[in-house]
């Protein structure tokens, strides 16, 4: 999620790509293959897209957070209907963050606003609401190989941990990964964030499941540099961790910037945060990172760029320059989110090549 910053100007290059001569086997890129959306079609509008998935008829399901709407689109992209009313009722919507799609093909979508998962079929017809045994505003949403829901949240205090697994009625099974940035302050009660609120980033993360669910990425919202993300079996262990090093970035200038609160100005020219991870059907890790650059205090510009790593790690491609990214699907067709100057929301789609 995250408020979209409008910055004018900015120019996204296209289908750029960068080979990293790392691995010679393999040429990576990210090709334009078509837009969609639209300013008076009104099926075609969107406000906030958060989210897209498949299913594995190749149906794109695109979660609109800020309508609230929740839209279905065929495998060739024609509008397929949409649900979206505010409200608490069954059915209705709040502030809708993530969604995922079991293996009957129904669409669980959770809603922090409302603090609950809501449960369509294929067709998007409500089928029922499921409250969870522990309500917290999570920070992500999978459901497991088993139909098990697992939910990542922004541990804050020493003993939490990130990841919680439900049963599909919503009890709790268990939680996992007990794990913190190296920059966090260690909490011991939830009541000490009010102190440290401005330290945040260092708390929130970045996770993704593959397509086998048998594998979790997860990062910090703000890295460190090298980035790492880091790969968890459904044990919670660290199996292995894809890093890379951001060019001009200086974590430490940020912190600094966190603890003293003087004026950016004086401390960063860079902010860096990871905005997305994505799993291709491959499992190779698409990575964004999201980088703000900033003069005198002053934001000057927001740019995306991906790198793409191999199933153990390797990098395989860096810097490949796109919009926002909001989801992959089982094609590996990637999805972004581009801002026109009128206003108008188009999601821009990418077809993400692998040649060898």
């Amino acid at each position: 999620g995250g408020k979209m910053k409008k910055i004018s100007g900015l120019v996204f290059l296209i289908g750029l790509f960068l080979t990293s001569a790392l691995v010679g086997a393999e040429n990576v890129k990210l090709v334009k293959k078509t837009e969609i959306g639209s300013e008076t079609q009104k099926e075609l509008v969107f406000i906030s897209p958060v989210q897209v998935k498949s299913d594995e008829r190749g149906n794109i399901f695109i979660l609109d957070a800020r309508a609230p709407a929740l839209k279905k689109f065929s495998p060739s992209l024609e509008f397929v209907n949409q649900i979206g009313s505010k409200g608490q009722g069954p059915g209705e919507m709040n502030a809708p963050d993530y969604i995922d799609l079991d293996r009957s093909g129904n669409v669980w979508l959770y809603d922090g606003g409302n603090l609950k998962l809501s449960v369509y079929d294929n067709d998007l017809k409500f089928l029922k609401a499921v409250n969870l045994e522990k309500t917290e505003v999570y920070s992500n949403f999978f459901i497991t190989r088993e139909g098990n829901l697992i939910l990542a949240k922004t541990a804050k205090v020493s003993d939490e941990n990130i990841f919680y697994e439900f049963s599909p009625e919503g009890k709790l099974i268990r939680s996992f990964f007990n794990f913190f940035h190296p920059f966090a302050p260690r909490l011991k009660s939830p009541s000490e964030i009010v102190n440290f609120s401005r330290y945040i980033s260092y708390f929130m993360n970045r996770t993704a499941i593959n397509g086998d669910r048998n594998l979790i990425a997860f990062s910090f919202l703000t890295p460190e540099n090298p980035y790492k993300v880091h790969l968890i079996n459904m044990d919670g262990k660290i199996v292995r961790t894809c890093s890379n090093r951001i060019k001009n970035y200086d974590p430490g200038a940020f912190l600094e910037y966190l603890k003293t609160r003087k004026k950016p100005t004086d401390l960063f020219s860079l902010y860096v945060g990871i905005n997305r991870i994505l799993f291709t059907s491959r499992d190779l890790i698409l990575v964004q990172i999201r980088i703000e650059k900033y003069d005198k205090g002053a934001l000057v510009s927001t740019e995306f760029y991906s790198d793409i790593f191999s199933p153990a790690g390797k990098l395989l491609a860096e810097h490949l320059v796109s919009e926002r990214l909001v989801g992959i699907d089982k094609d590996d067709n990637v999805y972004g989110i581009k801002e026109e100057e009128s206003g108008a929301v188009k999601i821009v789609v990418y077809s993400l090549q692998v040649e060898k």
